[in-house]
């Protein structure tokens, strides 16, 4: 594998990066402005504010005259730190409303005052930003007023470029704490999310390695800890199939090398002993062609297994006699009742038709009745029974076996699998028998169980629609 030329930036390093960008942001947003725009964002409210209130002290000269209105006037002063003078059209002084601590700009000098009736007789701009010879800022702005008055209104503004230097002082101390605060989090926080990923890359690395009984530590209840348990899920289900293959490996090797023993030993025997005599050559060749069937079905049920797997073993539905079928697969094994004392029953109430593929359903029948003579008890018997259930028809495998223990039921479907204990002998066969059977009746859409006990026997079933039986001559 190639290896990318690109600059590699590891998950800690992006968490970090990603986190000192947001704070970065946020830091110079929180200067731009308080700082660096907080004057002109000052000057502006103040601006639209002092406008206000210039209109209230026009209209307050305009409604009431200058007698009544003083009142007003001098509450207007007095609440937002006003100097509201009044003067004549000519711009004579009549009367003055002072609410500065302090002499407001256009009494500061007969110079400031003049300055501003000149700017208004002129008529230029009737609002100004003035600044005195203190230093200091004002609004002055002049209205006309009903009854030949002028109004000037002077306020002074608070020093705010002191202000912007205290804030840009404290900004500087809460920026140097945010950053370092901001690093350690963004260590601490990086660090979390990558100590378990680096835990699970090096255990995927053991995966790979052929150590499957690797496991990693759960230390969080998020996405992280979840993606944990589901690699320590996939770790166990690696190790479960491991051992089963190689379970599967060695019986199949004991079931290959059993037969294939006895074929070369009794073809030996024919060549060199029993040629001549017919009735002892036919007997060990019908022993011969039994063991290549045992291997044919073998190797038939591993292609069959690994077609349906593979989803490339179609199944072709349509109405069948399914209890004459049932009927037929029963009477392969009566050499079984005759030999080894194994009674077989067929229990149904009438002749069903099932909506199946008949082929597969006989082998989905035969596996399970198979499955049942290989794990049979003492009492060799073995029910078939068919019967209408929900709608459908129901067919049932029940034997008189030892029985299936509670912890193994959900693993029999397993491929590979066979339930036995490690004081017991093995059972016969590979383990796929029921991995077929259950492939076969997924791919019907069957619903399909096993109820069994342990000392009682075991009772596997499935279900089939139902369908009617074409009229004689139709099939």
């Amino acid at each position: 594998m190639m290896k990318r030329n690109k600059l590699r930036l590891g998950i800690m390093a992006k968490v970090w990066l990603a986190i000192m960008l947001i704070v970065v942001a946020v830091i110079g947003a929180i200067w731009l402005f308080q700082v660096v725009f907080l004057e002109d964002y000052y000057l502006r409210m103040k601006a639209k504010d002092f406008r206000k209130i210039v209109a209230e002290a026009q209209a307050a000269v305009s409604e009431k005259g200058l007698v009544d209105s003083q009142q007003a006037l001098l509450s207007l002063a007095g609440e937002h730190g006003l100097c509201i003078d009044v003067n004549s059209s000519f711009g004579e002084e009549i009367v003055t409303y002072e609410g500065l601590p302090y002499n407001c700009y256009i009494h500061q000098g007969s110079g400031n005052r003049l300055e501003v009736l000149s700017s208004y007789f002129n008529q230029e701009p009737r609002s100004m930003l003035a600044d005195s010879k203190q230093g200091k800022q004002y609004f002055v702005q002049t209205a006309e007023a009903d009854g030949g008055y002028l109004v000037i209104v002077t306020q002074a503004l608070a020093p705010v470029q002191e202000a912007a230097d205290v804030v840009r002082d404290q900004l500087m101390l809460i920026s140097i704490f945010l950053i370092g605060v901001a690093t350690a989090v963004a260590f601490f926080v990086a660090r979390s999310i990558t100590r378990p990923v680096t835990q699970l890359s090096y255990a995927a690395q053991e995966i790979a390695a052929g150590n499957n009984n690797v496991r990693v530590e759960i230390r969080s209840n998020d996405e992280i800890g979840d993606l944990g348990e589901n690699f320590n899920r996939m770790s166990h289900e690696i190790a479960k199939v491991n051992l089963l293959q190689r379970e599967l490996v060695a019986n199949i090797s004991h079931d290959i090398r059993t037969p294939l023993t006895m074929i070369r030993g009794y073809a030996e025997t024919i060549k060199d002993i029993t040629g001549e005599n017919k009735p002892m050559r036919e007997q060990q060749l019908d022993i011969i062609v039994d063991e290549v069937d045992h291997l044919s079905a073998l190797v038939n049920d591993v292609l069959d297994l690994s077609l349906f797997q593979a989803g490339r073993s179609p199944i072709n539905p349509a109405p069948f006699p399914l209890t004459a079928r049932l009927r037929e697969i029963l009477s392969r094994f009566q050499l079984l009742e005759q030999t080894r004392g194994f009674e077989f029953r067929m229990e149904a109430d009438r002749e069903f038709w099932a909506f199946g593929d008949e082929v597969r359903i006989g082998q989905v029948v035969y596996n399970l009745v198979n499955n049942a003579v290989n794990h049979i008890g003492e009492v060799k018997r073995i029910t078939l029974r068919v019967y209408f259930w929900k709608g459908a028809v129901r067919v049932e495998v029940a034997d008189t076996g030892k029985g299936i223990a509670a912890e193994d039921l959900p693993l029999i479907w397993d491929r590979y699998y066979k339930p036995y204990r490690k004081t017991e002998q093995k059972a016969m066969g590979t383990g796929l028998g029921l991995s077929i059977v259950k492939a076969v009746l997924i791919a019907h859409g069957s619903r399909f169980g096993v109820q069994s006990a342990l000392g009682v026997g075991s009772t596997f079933w499935f279900t089939l629609p139902l369908a009617e039986e074409p009229p004689r001559g139709g099939m």
